[in-house]
This record gives C-alpha cells, structure tokens and sequence, in this order.
C-alpha cells in the first residue's frame, strides 16, 4: 500500500459494492473463504498463513505519521526527568515485540516517524533495545533503591508510572509492562473503555502519566500538529526550541532545507525522549484473486473506483 494513483480516474468499474459489518476477524476470513465476500479488511494475526495458503492475496499497509507507541506527560513528577523517559526507550525490544504480538508483516519502528513519511530519518541505533543502558540511566536519575517486589525506589518512592490505552491494547500494554519489570521499573494499567473519546477526555487535558497512541498524517507536519507546544502537545512540554522548529520547518521554500529541519526536530523528539516509538500500525487486506484493481491510499484507507472482478 503507499502512494498508488487510481487506474480510473473517472466513473468507477462496480456498479453495486455491498459492504457487510463483521467485527469477527475469524468470521471476515470464514466470508471470504466461501467465497461470500470478495475482500476482507483487518486479517487477524491467527488467520493470514491459511488465507495465503489457500490462494487469497494480501496486502499490507502502514498507517503513515507517527508509529504506535508510548507517549509521556513530561509535567508528571517521575516523568519530568528526562533520563527516567529515556531508560524507558531503551527497555522494550520492539522487534521481539512486534513479533509476538504483531502481524507476521508489521515491522519495528525505527523512529518518530514512520520510515514512509518524507523526511523520515532512521533512527533505529538511538532507540535501541538496551537494558543495561536503561538500567545505567536509572542510577544516574537515583532510583537505587529496590522494594521486596524489585521495583526502584528513591526516596522511599517507589518508581511507578500509570500506563493508559484502550482496552484493545491490552497484550501490547502487558508485554512493556514487563519490559518495565526487568529494569525495575512499576507500570500499573489503567485501561480505556473502547469507544471512549479519548482524544478530550484525556489527551489533551493531559490526564495521563504514559498513554498508547500514534498519528496518522502523510506529511511530516505530524510532527507539529502532535507534538508542538502550540498545537496538541501530546507530551505537555513548554519546549521553546520545539515550539519554534515546527512552525519554522513549514517556512523553507525547498525541499531539502524543510527536510533538514525535521530531521533535527526527530532527533530533538528521541533527545529528550518525549515518546516511545513501538511499531508503525500495519493494516492487512486479503482479496480474493480475481478481485483487481482494489488499492488503498496514502493514508491506507482502500479505494476501489478501479476494482473490477474477473469472470
């Protein structure tokens, strides 16, 4: 999936498409294999290698913008220090992750910004699983001490940080939960009600230590309108430097000097380690093969004024 232009950019082959509700992901594969239903969005995990050994053609997409991941509220008490949040980046193996959890096409993340997004830079060595650095951060932020249950302490405080997301996100909560574990860190779950609006309800009152999240936008300008001090400000920082940088990257008049500004603005953003970048959502489609000419765009969301079905 990507950047695909239509074949048909006038009246659409399909006369009548009918769209059937399956919630299911088990029930989406069982339409498609007899045949009921000719395309099936949101394949589950458990479902793709039978799909794909009985004929049908899957595709993948990644949600452009920003990867799903871990977002942190730099004006709670524990997570206004900045090595606490960069311990954090480097306690969860994303690969490992993605691999237990995730689709057997979804990928790490390898950055603030999905690798298709123009101006996306690899930043997969600063965000590197690494304990023994996490561990070392850690220290150096003073949390020494450790209860009977091995969680940090300082203070007598105990180093824990509510974790928030919906419900959904449960499997992925568990498993940075005891990545969290392993470096002592305490990261209760406090699950969001599927349905709920999360996005005035608790993001942007900011009614959250550390919350599962992710943008969807084709143009690197996410990175303002998420992170900006003057736009949603997902973190809550007062950072002037970043309130600057992402209004400044909107002014360069070519190409490569925007780019260059928001390779400093992603750098800055893992610097000061504001999010956890896990995984770019992946989106998986399984088509039956007569099906042609069904694409999505670049937001994956699927067009089909070009599908037709062969006889």
């Amino acid at each position: 999936m990507g950047l695909t232009e239509s074949a048909n950019p006038g009246k659409p082959y399909l006369q009548t498409i009918e769209f059937v509700i399956a919630p299911e992901q088990s029930v989406r594969a069982g339409l498609l294999e007899s045949g009921e239903v000719q395309l099936i969005t949101g394949v589950g995990v458990a479902d793709e290698a039978a799909l794909e050994a009985a004929g049908f053609v899957l595709k993948v997409g990644r949600n452009p913008g920003t990867p799903f991941g871990i977002q942190f509220n730099v004006k709670t008490p524990i997570l206004s220090d900045p090595k606490v949040r960069q311990a954090l980046l480097h306690a969860v193996d994303r690969a490992e992750m993605v691999g237990a959890l995730e689709s057997a096409k979804a990928i790490p993340a390898t950055g603030v910004l999905v690798s298709s997004v123009p101006g996306a830079v690899d930043q997969s060595a600063d965000i590197a699983f690494d304990p023994d650095l996490a561990n070392r951060l850690l220290d150096e932020a003073g949390w020494t001490g450790r209860d009977a249950s091995g969680t940090r302490l300082k203070d007598g405080q105990p180093l824990r940080i509510t974790l928030s997301g919906y419900g959904a996100y449960r499997g992925q909560a568990e498993y940075v939960q005891q990545a969290a574990k392993k470096i002592g860190v305490d990261l209760p779950l406090e699950m969001i009600p599927d349905g709920s609006d999360i996005v005035f309800n608790v993001l942007k009152p900011h009614k959250f230590e550390a919350i599962f999240g992710n943008a969807t936008e084709a143009d690197p300008d996410v990175l303002r309108s998420y992170y900006g001090p003057d736009q949603r400000n997902v973190p809550n920082s007062d950072d002037d430097w970043l309130r600057k940088a992402v209004v400044e990257q909107l002014a360069f008049g070519k190409p490569e000097d925007r780019f260059a500004r928001i390779a400093e603005i992603q750098r800055h953003l893992v610097d000061e380690a504001y999010a956890n970048p896990l995984y770019p959502v992946t989106q998986v489609l399984a088509q039956d093969s007569k099906l042609k000419g069904a694409i999505p765009d670049v937001l994956v969301r699927l067009r089909l004024e070009a599908a037709w079905l062969e006889p």
